[in-house]
Parts: structure tokens; C-alpha cells; sequence
């Protein structure tokens, strides 16, 4: 996949602003959402919490394709194909977004990978 499709994918699925992607990072809700470091470690995975501090640096000098090209690194690149990927793979999951009132995993893993699914 070329750099213009893959940055295409990503801003679409990265629907997430710097802000908003901040709150939910820092909220009670985001210090629990995915895999933690170390079972993400075990199975040889990236986790949500480092792919929202790559989000968190990536998001604002990736406002345009120019800019990505410009200010991205090679890493990040790698992180916005895995990006791709999990949202992609992680929309594909049956359930609800909430129980009883409470966000599901579902949803707090879409939110910590920069993805809010109730965002028009």
C-alpha cells in the first residue's frame, strides 16, 4: 500500500481529534482501555495506550497527506497501517457499544485507537 492510500484510510478512520483523544486518554475509562503492556507484550501485539501516544503526536503534524509526508517518521507510518488495521478489524466485532449504560471493551479499545464509531 502507497503512503497516499495508506494516510486516505487513516484519516478516515481516525476520526478523533488531538483534544478529544487527549480526554479519553486521560480519563478513568481510557487507563483501562486494551490490552495492557504487558499482554500485549505477550502476544506480540502493539497495545491502545502506545497507539494513542503515537496518535497524540501523529494527529496534529498529519493534518494533510503534505504534512504526513513531511513530519511523519518511518515508525509512524508503521503505527498508522496498524491503526488501520485494528479499527478496521475491531468494527468488524459484533456487540453492543454500551452496557447498562457503560461503554464496552468493544468501544473503549475503538476510542483509545483514536476511533469514536458515535462520531458522525
Amino acid at each position: 500500500m502507497e503512503k497516499k492510500e495508506i494516510y486516505k484510510e487513516w484519516k478516515k478512520l481516525v476520526n478523533m481529534s488531538e483534544y478529544q483523544l487527549r480526554r479519553y486518554y486521560q480519563s478513568e475509562d481510557g487507563k483501562t482501555s486494551g490490552l495492557t503492556r504487558e499482554e500485549s507484550n505477550n502476544l506480540g501485539i502493539r497495545n491502545g495506550r502506545a497507539s494513542a501516544r503515537a496518535l497524540l503526536k501523529m494527529i496534529p503534524t498529519g493534518k494533510s497527506f503534505s504534512a504526513a509526508i513531511n513530519n511523519w517518521t518511518r515508525n509512524q507510518w508503521l503505527w498508522a497501517i496498524a491503526q488501520i488495521a485494528f479499527i478496521k478489524r475491531m468494527l468488524g466485532v459484533k456487540g453492543p457499544l454500551y452496557k447498562n449504560s457503560n461503554r464496552t471493551s468493544k468501544l473503549k479499545a475503538l476510542l483509545i485507537w483514536g476511533h469514536n464509531p458515535e462520531k458522525k
